[in-house]
């Protein structure tokens, strides 16, 4: 409800306060960048009450707001209605980033959080391209949620298993072989693979 997000809002906003941060960036990102993640990491939909599955939030101590596309301008009106948050309608010509937006609404000398766990390093470089001008701090290991957010679900726990020939046509003993074999070819030490 309306009163729930306010209230979240108000908790934020203290502990924004606390911490002095003119401006906090909420995402439903998991560490991994994945396109759907748990529950545990729906910080954005908890904090805002926007459920689309595209969009990040900014919160400050007056207001905020949500950046999302075209195929959530609706819903994102209906959800953050009374909430003092303004949806900014994403990758529009009008419409600032959300560095943009932040360079041009904080003052000088102040800070921003993210838990930089829920951001790309391209979004990071993006944050900072904008802010440094105005001198403004960037901290990325300030975790303001998880404190305020007393039921949040916990991370998955599911153990790791094997993807089913079914579904890839080689076998993990062949794909490991390949790899082996390319490293060798290209003459490398060793691969990242990440999920």
């Amino acid at each position: 409800t309306t009163n729930s997000v306010n209230q979240r809002l108000s908790s934020l906003r203290d502990a924004m306060a606390n911490y002095k941060v003119s401006a906090y960036i909420v995402t439903n990102n998991d560490p991994h960048n994945s396109e759907y993640s748990a529950d545990h990491w729906a910080g954005r939909t908890w904090i805002s009450g926007f459920t689309g599955s595209a969009g990040n939030v900014v919160i400050t101590q007056q207001g905020g707001g949500l950046w999302t596309d075209g195929r959530y301008y609706i819903q994102a009106e209906e959800q953050l209605h009374g909430t003092g948050l303004d949806l900014f309608k994403a990758r529009q010509p009008e419409t600032p980033t959300i560095p943009k937006w932040l360079a041009s609404t904080l003052d000088e000398n102040s800070a921003i959080a993210v838990d930089g766990h829920s951001i790309s390093y391209a979004f990071y470089q993006e944050l900072k391209q904008a802010l440094e001008p105005k001198n403004i701090e960037i901290v990325l290991d300030l975790d303001l949620i998880t404190p305020i957010w007393t039921d949040r679900p916990s991370r998955p726990s599911a153990e790791i298993f094997d993807h089913p020939v079914a579904f890839s046509g080689v076998e993990t003993k062949q794909k490991l072989a390949d790899r082996r074999k390319w490293l060798k070819e290209n003459h490398a030490d060793w691969l990242l693979v990440a999920t």
